[in-house]
């Protein structure tokens, strides 16, 4: 959970900015999530700024193995509820928790080997990105809030989802 929730982190840090402040964003579960199997305990984003290194740490636990094609979905809104595509330069924003090829998820995926199944336990995720600047990243933070999604699905089913607000700061 945690690394699903690092790569999710990961993403967003492409987005996300919070100045070189340590900013820890509340949780908050999705409609209808009740028991989750993956449970994101926190998410922390040190030095959140177009342009800048972001630091991201997250905690999970996992309650019950992840065995079947475990994946961490991003998903970027406003505000309002104004749904964002995944930007181009975000390296993606579905993450193969086992197995995975990209680097982001090889390093997402660690703690694990990035083999499955992932056994229950307390984890710790840690990436470190640097946040893209430009007018494609300025265009797509706008005034800087985002709201943003993590969704860990394990064989189609939903094991854990959060939603938590970003402020990302330009330069």
């Amino acid at each position: 959970m945690i690394a699903i929730t690092l790569v999710v982190l990961f993403s967003v840090l492409n987005l996300a900015a919070c100045s070189s402040q340590t900013e820890t964003p509340t949780l908050t579960p999705c409609p209808g999530e009740t028991d989750p199997s993956v449970v994101i305990r926190n998410i922390t984003f040190e030095n959140v700024q177009l342009g800048k290194k972001l630091k991201i740490d997250a905690d999970f636990e996992i309650k019950a193995p992840l065995d079947s094609d475990p994946v961490l979905y991003v998903y970027f809104s406003r505000p309002n509820g104004t749904q964002l595509d995944c930007p181009d330069y975000i390296s993606n924003c579905e993450l193969m928790l086992c197995d995975g090829t990209k680097i982001d998820e090889i390093l997402l995926n660690r703690e694990w080997n990035n083999q499955c199944p992932i056994p229950p336990g307390n984890y710790t995720a840690h990436v470190t990105v640097r946040i893209l600047n430009g007018e494609y990243a300025e265009e797509f933070i706008g005034d800087g809030n985002l709201v943003v999604k993590f969704l860990i699905e394990n064989g189609g089913k939903t094991a854990d989802c959060v939603t938590f607000p970003v402020y990302v700061e330009k330069n």
